[in-house]
C-alpha cells in the first residue's frame, strides 16, 4: 500500500527498493509490538486471562509448565505480535504480489487456529482447547486453501510454471 503510493505515484525511488521496505517493515512491526504489547499484557493480567498449565494433552508437560510458573503467564499475548506483523506487512509490502497475499492469508489463518484453541481453553471450563486432530485439520484447511488459491491463480493467468517443483540438489 505505502510503497505503491510513494513509489508509483510520487516517484520516490527509495520506496522501490525491497531492502528499504523490509527494513522499514521490521522497524514498523517492532514499534507496533512495543506500543501495543504493554497495554495488551496489562489488560490480560487485569482481567486474569491466564494460561491453565494443566489444560494439555501431555501430563508431563503440564507438570513442567506448572513448576515453571506458566500458570501465572497471560495467555493470548501473542495476538499483538501477529497484529503488528500483519499491519506492518500490509503497510510496506506490495499487495499486488501473490506470494505476499498468500503469506498474509497463511499467517492470519494459522493465528486464527491458535486463537480458537486459546479461546476454548478460556471460555469452556476444564477444556484442554482444540484436540491435536482438530488443530491439524484447521491448519491443513488453511494450507490447502492457500494452495488452492495458488493453483487457481496459476491457471487463470496461464502461468503454470508457478506450480513447478524445484527440489534442492537436483538438476
Amino acid at each position: 500500500m505505502l510503497p505503491g503510493i510513494l513509489f508509483d505515484r510520487l516517484n520516490v525511488w527509495l520506496f522501490g527498493y525491497i531492502s528499504f521496505r523490509v527494513a522499514m517493515a521490521a522497524l514498523t512491526a517492532f514499534a507496533l509490538a512495543l506500543w501495543w504489547g504493554g497495554p495488551t499484557i496489562r489488560w490480560l493480567r487485569a482481567h486474569r486471562v491466564r494460561e491453565r498449565a494443566t489444560a494439555t494433552d501431555a501430563p508431563d508437560l503440564a507438570k513442567l509448565a506448572e513448576a515453571q510458573g506458566k500458570d501465572r503467564t497471560p495467555t493470548m499475548g501473542g495476538s499483538f505480535l501477529v497484529a503488528a506483523l500483519l499491519v506492518s506487512t500490509c503497510l510496506w509490502a506490495r499487495l499486488d504480489n501473490l506470494y505476499v497475499v498468500l503469506g498474509i492469508f497463511l499467517t492470519a489463518g494459522f493465528a486464527a487456529v491458535g486463537f480458537v484453541d486459546d479461546f476454548r481453553k478460556l471460555t469452556q471450563p476444564e477444556s484442554p482447547g482444540l484436540t491435536m486432530r482438530a488443530k491439524m485439520v484447521g491448519l491443513s484447511v488453511v494450507a490447502l486453501a492457500a494452495l488452492a488459491m495458488l493453483v487457481a491463480y496459476a491457471r487463470e493467468t496461464g502461468r503454470g510454471s508457478l506450480l513447478d517443483l524445484h527440489p534442492p540438489f537436483l538438476k
